[in-house]
């Protein structure tokens, strides 16, 4: 058994022991507490909210917070004495418990978000803390992490990933590499939080930032000054790392041990008192991987209905509100007509394309429960891993020969797919603006599609078999998922749908909510009065 391995397990199971993440506050600590009267409205809010954005189901909490952030010090000017209102939007969103969050931790996230707005004023070259900060945005993603971290215990999820680094970090062979060894490590950081976590900017952000300057844990609001950082360095060097190719062909490298650790996560939530029989009873640890695996597929398979469910949801509604601002406008005045077939086909197509994406997903097997049996087995037990090989690919130069047919080859795939689309809407007497809609849809509904069905084979270690007719139909829809992954990236950016909701609708939403809340307890107050 190795040493190092069996040593990262003891840890492991330790922190997943019943006790290891309860915090006492005392009995004389105060909890925020909100009445349930008008939650629901916050609540359905939420949900309609979260339906026209693309987030995953994980990052919607910690999105929440960045919103909620933003909207205090961007619109409302609120700079101090956040973290109570930001708690107790939360708990009307139903993203945290009502009656279980300490004050004290109010003013935890006070002194957080102090320390991110402290360092933007020190960079921010006499813009002051506006939208126009070259920063803020930026650092108030990160501050959002870090405030989800205080909210939820982070204890578990830093104990896994640091089992799984110690287990894999030595495995992997970079086969005449040319990267430095912290180059190394700060990927395969970043690749096993990908691969383990799913992990969004805000959190690979975070982890470097930390990396780079540790104290920044604990330093208070007055000694940030001190710390000298330079903003626009540190920034653009995480930056670079986090896009950094490396990164992401390592991800595909840890995604098998990453399910390992993934079910062994679970099987220690599941029943920690006997987490210590792990290690010594074969029949047992094989039997809690079946149950646990059988579970997770149930699960998946909820969560792979409902985020085709919110992508149906995104792509209807946002399609709709664009026919009623601009398609059927524009067909009315160039052919005094509303092309209803084409303003049809475009309505229902993409929605109906979603479902069927999400009706064909398969999920994992008999065969994927027996691999991922012994590689926890493996893991419980201290033996190494497989070496994953890496082996940098070979960069190809468009002027270099086989750059040049590689690249003329996809080219011709892009013309090819959506020549034939273009012909096809030319049939169906399609305007221009309603063309440009439907291939816009079709790229955005591809790549969901894809990335839903990614999230499906979270779970998935079987080696993917092809043919020549899985390789034909991947290479002629290549081009439109790329297209739809741009799109996906850039259009979040100018989201108008996703502006509405933060800037226009929910500031006043939110104050009619807190108006309302007030309203209630004044009227409760006197009825008890009365009584």
């Amino acid at each position: 058994m190795s040493s190092s391995i069996a040593e990262s397990m003891q840890d492991l199971l330790h922190t997943f022991r019943p006790a290891a993440t309860a915090t006492a506050y005392g009995r004389d600590v105060e909890y925020i507490k909100i009445e349930d009267t008008i939650a629901g409205l916050s609540f359905a809010y939420e949900k309609i909210r979260n339906a026209i954005d693309a987030n995953d189901e994980h990052v919607l909490r910690r999105a929440a917070i960045e919103r909620i952030i933003k909207r205090k010090v961007l619109v409302e000017n609120k700079k101090e004495h956040v973290g109570r209102s930001l708690i107790i939007e939360l708990i009307r969103g139903r993203y945290l418990e009502n009656d279980t969050i300490s004050v004290k931790k109010a003013e935890e996230l006070d002194r957080m978000l102090a320390k991110y707005l402290l360092l933007a004023e020190a960079n921010g070259e006499k813009r002051g803390l506006s939208a126009r900060h070259p920063h803020l945005h930026w650092l108030l993603n990160v501050a959002s992490f870090e405030m989800e971290r205080a909210l939820v215990s982070p204890v578990r999820d830093d104990a896994l990933a640091e089992a799984m680094y110690q287990t894999v970090r030595h495995r992997i062979d970079f086969v005449r590499s040319s990267f430095t060894e912290q180059e190394q490590d700060i990927q395969v950081l970043l690749a096993l939080y990908r691969a383990l976590f799913k992990a969004d900017h805000a959190l690979l952000r975070w982890q470097l930032f930390v990396r780079y300057y540790p104290d920044w844990k604990i330093v208070t609001p007055a000694q940030v000054s001190s710390l000298g950082i330079p903003l626009t360095l540190i920034h653009d060097t995480i930056e670079g790392h986090i896009t950094h190719p490396l990164g992401f062909d390592l991800q595909r490298k840890l995604h098998r041990p990453a399910v390992y650790f993934t079910i062994l996560r679970h099987i220690l939530l599941r029943k920690p008192e006997r987490n210590a029989q792990l290690l010594h009873d074969q029949q047992f640890l094989n039997d809690e991987v079946r149950s646990v695996c059988a579970e997770r597929y149930k699960d998946a398979q909820v969560v792979l209905r409902r985020s085709a469910r919110r992508a149906i949801i995104y792509i209807f509604v946002t399609k709709i509100l664009l026919a009623l601002a601009l398609e059927i406008p524009y067909d009315y005045y160039l052919y005094g007509e509303i092309k209803m077939t084409a303003l049809g086909i475009n309505t229902l197509f993409h929605p109906l394309l979603m479902f069927f994406i999400a009706v064909f997903i398969q999920l994992p097997n008999e065969k994927n429960t027996t691999i991922i049996q012994k590689g926890v087995m493996r893991i419980v037990h201290g033996q190494a891993l497989d070496v994953m090989r890496f082996k940098k690919a070979p960069t190809r130069s468009v002027f270099s020969i086989f750059g040049a047919i590689f690249y003329g080859l996809y080219s011709l795939l892009f013309v090819l797919s959506f020549g034939v689309l273009v012909v096809a809407l030319r049939y169906f007497d399609f305007s221009l603006l309603g063309g440009v809609f439907f291939l816009f849809f079709l790229s955005l509904v591809s790549f969901f599609g894809l990335r839903i069905r990614q999230s499906a084979k979270r779970l998935v270690v079987v080696e993917r078999s092809g043919n020549f007719l899985t390789f034909l139909f991947d290479a002629l829809t290549l081009p439109i998922v790329r297209a739809g992954r741009w799109l996906s990236v850039n259009f979040a950016r100018v989201n108008i749908f996703i502006f509405i909701f933060d800037f226009i609708i929910e500031a006043p939403f939110k104050m009619l909510v807190e108006l309302l809340e007030e309203l209630f307890s004044f009227i409760r107050e006197k009825k008890e009065e009365v009584v």
